[in-house]
């Protein structure tokens, strides 16, 4: 999900923004 928002064309700040978030998600499942 985090990887298609970042291919859609979201900006590379957004990208980085949204990046710790899912992280986060992937080490906790």
């Amino acid at each position: 999900m985090c990887r298609f928002l970042a291919y859609s064309g979201v900006p590379v700040f957004l990208e980085d923004f949204v990046a710790s978030p899912c992280h986060s998600l992937i080490h906790q499942s």
